[in-house]
């Protein structure tokens, strides 16, 4: 029997804790969708929690009842995402698939859903714009929040953004996460180019364009990555054009000894072992030991020879010796990527922000420890478009270990790229 896509969906909504969209692989696998399904599941998924905001937005004012079970509001967010924000879904079409694959979910409210969502199509059908501009006034308290309730972002980051950086860019920002991020192939220069990459890909039917970073490919994210031509051969990995630049920074050379202290799943190690032409000793470090556990077969494939290392929170682990390189790829609020990763702009605030930034600088203090003055190289970077974690990290280090600040670059997110921040530090 054919895996229902919906339904896959709605069982990853249905976890209490944990990431959807980083568990959605493996679910997806052990379903056993085809490309087309994988790629519907992948783009509803993904839609539905970063839009929930706006969605609640437009099925609340026909709801009476105050109180929902969790899955009834997932299953309308879900109907609702597919007939708003998917033009090639009929409307009729998505409330139909989407109360079938919600059946064993919601069995005791699937008639309220269905009236709900009924309701929903025929307001949205009448007057579109009519429609949209009556959900965001009712759910806004002022224009920011009415700003945040379309965009489907927090208020509170939001007012953030539109204070740190006006509310011209604020809005990019919010566009640029909101909308379709494409898949960013580095082509393996050790093996290939990204011509080769491209005409291989053409053979197979796969428009790709070049990238502005030179060895780099777009195409669309609905792909798997693992069917494309050149995968099992190690000929490109994926990895945003953010992350390349970030790595690029910090000018990896043949004969260096590189520490990636937060390396997994390995995308920094592998760019700056290719940037060295292969012939820099790379040590992997992390503390996860089940996902510095996968970085092992993508350096096989790609052939890079990579030292993986579990470390432990203290910095013990480390190997010993004096490094070239430390590379700080470190966790953080992850607001340079929320539409990669949806689920962590509804977890961003300013306790979290805080201790994002308190579990950094326990990072820096450890890279202090293994810095050799005169010697050593520190690259910072994060997925962040937060000061407190970029230029105020920064500024942490010059004082703290004295180090002098040689470049910095903030990268804003756009329809191409996501955002981010790097530094070098020397």
């Amino acid at each position: 029997m054919k895996a229902d896509a919906r339904r896959v969906v709605l069982q990853l909504l249905a976890r209490e804790h944990g990431f959807p969209t980083r568990a959605f692989p493996d679910v997806a696998d052990k379903a056993g969708l085809d490309d087309r399904d994988r790629a519907l599941a992948r783009e509803i998924l993904a839609g539905t929690i970063r839009m929930q905001r706006a969605l609640d937005a437009t099925f609340t004012p026909f709801c009476k009842k105050k109180k929902m079970d969790p899955m009834v509001r997932w299953t309308l967010r879900m109907g609702v995402y597919q007939m708003l924000y998917l033009d090639r879904i009929p409307a009729h079409a998505a409330v139909d698939a989407t109360l079938r694959a919600a059946s064993p979910f919601i069995r005791h409210a699937k008639g309220f859903a269905n009236a709900i969502l009924r309701s929903v199509e025929r307001a949205h059908s009448e007057s579109p714009q009519e429609f949209f501009e009556k959900a965001w006034c009712r759910a806004s308290k002022g224009p920011l929040d009415r700003i945040s309730v379309e965009h489907s972002f927090p208020t509170f980051l939001v007012e953030r953004w539109t204070q740190e950086v006006g509310s011209d860019i604020c809005l990019q920002r919010l566009q640029a996460l909101n909308g379709p991020a494409p898949m960013a192939l580095r082509a393996n220069i050790l093996r290939s180019t990204a011509k080769q990459v491209q005409v291989e890909l053409l053979e197979c039917g796969v428009q790709a364009e070049k990238a502005e970073s030179v060895n780099t490919l777009l195409l669309p994210a609905s792909r798997d990555p693992r069917s494309l031509p050149g995968f099992v051969e190690g000929m490109w990995s994926v990895q945003d054009v953010t992350s390349q630049e970030s790595a690029a920074l910090a000018k990896p050379k043949a004969g260096e000894r590189i520490l990636d202290l937060c390396a997994a799943p390995g995308g920094k190690s592998f760019a700056c072992f290719e940037l060295s032409n292969g012939k820099a000793e790379i040590h992997a470090c992390d503390l996860d030991a089940q996902r510095l556990k996968s970085l092992s077969p993508d350096a096989d494939r790609l052939g890079h020879n990579i030292h993986t290392h579990e470390i432990d929170s203290d910095g013990s682990g480390v190997p010993n010796g004096e490094w070239d390189l430390i590379l700080l790829d470190v966790p953080c609020s992850n607001t340079g990527v929320l539409g990669k990763r949806p689920e962590a702009r509804w977890r961003f605030n300013k306790k979290s922000l805080m201790q994002s930034v308190e579990n950094q600088r326990k990072i820096a203090r450890t890279a202090f420890r293994l810095f050799t003055p005169g010697k050593t190289r520190i690259l910072w970077s994060t997925c962040s478009l937060e000061p407190e974690e970029n230029s105020e990290m920064a500024k942490f280090f010059t004082k703290e270990a004295k180090l002098e600040l040689s470049e910095e670059r903030l990268f804003e997110p756009t329809n191409r790229r996501a955002g981010g921040y790097a530094a070098l530090l020397k």
